[in-house]
């Protein structure tokens, strides 16, 4: 059984890139001690004019997230350096096997 994390804690950014992974979804699950996730997507859309934009410019201005604008939505995705900066703060080993992040 995974642990589960109470993202009520942490501040709107870590709750938007835990989202963008689907981490806020499924748990981590543990082997030896330590607690292991594997995303199955990356990313997260919201309009033009959407109220996350503060936050996820912040986060895209600190190279934690890409992003790209198609008609009136923006797409985001966690980077590498992202994916590394939250599982050090949630103290999960984030596994990313796909090389396009």
């Amino acid at each position: 059984m995974g642990r589960k994390i109470d993202f009520s804690k942490y501040p709107r950014e870590v709750k938007i890139a835990a989202h963008t992974i689907g981490l806020d979804y499924k748990r981590p699950y543990q082997r030896h001690g330590r607690f292991f996730f594997r995303p199955y997507r990356n990313g997260f859309c919201a309009p033009v004019d959407s109220g996350f934009r503060n936050a996820l410019d912040g986060m895209v201005s600190d190279g934690y997230m890409g992003v790209y604008q198609r008609g009136g939505m923006m797409y985001y995705h966690m980077t590498r350096v992202g994916i590394k900066w939250l599982g050090d703060l949630l103290g999960v080993t984030i596994l990313m096997e796909d090389t396009r992040w």
